[in-house]
């Protein structure tokens, strides 16, 4: 099983890349998907929303399956970028083929893709909570508290990952949004602006990002969550062994097609 962000092996296929981009600074989703020739239609996307048991493949109709797709797609989140940055290679690691978006360093264009969050972290006036451990910011790094004359001193750092090729440095991330919880077209979503990247890797296209919230609400859903996530995927492993040996396998992916609400593909065999 795949999820968007994840780091799964090098990448083969130099240039292959799953990232929408507009011709201008404007994000154009109904007509992006009404022009797409990959998959005219959307046929075999699924809403995340609507997602049953129905749905799995018919080898994977469990509950505790459905469970942690529902999940894996709830810490799934669109990212718009409207900044390409001057230190992309020109091509991917010993090829000529050439590295995506690199030429768009002199005209920055929009693109959308997605992430996945993968952890977090409470700080109290700057020490992680339960340890000594103490971040360089003794208040919230967002971009609302560091306006304020009365910056919130209880934050959480959210860690995350998405493809290098979407978001390659911090000078990209300052013009980088992450969009949380799009789930329908009248979803309230939640949109974090304050984003790093502490690490990337081109040949196995990964970046790791870093953003921040001092929201208690969403530190509790996303805190819940993922630990959903990690005792549904314990209890997956200790009951299909088959899949986990490969004997029959099932990938589902979760991302935002042109920039539109949370869908679902799987695919197995």
């Amino acid at each position: 099983m795949a999820f968007a962000g994840d780091e799964i092996g090098q990448v083969d296929n130099w240039g292959q890349v799953e990232t929408q981009e507009s011709e201008d600074d404007e994000a154009h989703p109904e007509k992006w998907t009404e022009q797409c020739t990959k998959h005219p239609g959307h046929t075999s996307y699924i809403d995340v929303d609507k997602l049953s048991l129905n749905d799995l493949p018919i080898n994977h109709r469990h509950e505790l399956f459905l469970n942690l797709v529902k999940v894996a797609a709830f810490l799934t989140f669109k990212i718009i970028v409207n900044k390409t940055s001057l230190n992309r290679p020109e091509f991917w690691p010993d090829s000529k083929k050439p590295y995506p978006f690199q030429k768009n360093a002199i005209v920055d264009k929009l693109r959308c893709a997605s992430g996945r969050v993968w952890g977090i972290l409470k700080y109290v006036d700057g020490i992680k909570d339960g340890e000594k451990q103490c971040s360089s910011f003794p208040t919230c790094p967002c971009k609302k508290c560091r306006l304020s004359e009365t910056p919130r001193t209880t934050w959480w750092k959210i860690t995350a990952r998405t493809a290098a090729h979407v978001i390659y440095d911090d000078s990209e991330a300052e013009h980088a949004c992450c969009t949380m919880f799009y789930d329908r077209s009248d979803s309230e979503v939640v949109e974090l602006d304050n984003i790093t990247v502490p690490y990337v890797n081109v040949e196995f296209d990964t970046a790791k990002l870093t953003l921040y919230t001092c929201d208690p609400e969403i530190a509790e859903r996303l805190t819940q969550q993922l630990k959903n996530f990690n005792d549904i995927w314990d209890k997956m492993c200790e009951l299909n062994s088959d899949a986990v040996s490969g004997v029959d396998k099932c990938v589902f992916v979760i991302s935002h097609p042109h920039g539109m609400t949370k869908k679902l593909v799987l695919v197995s065999g």
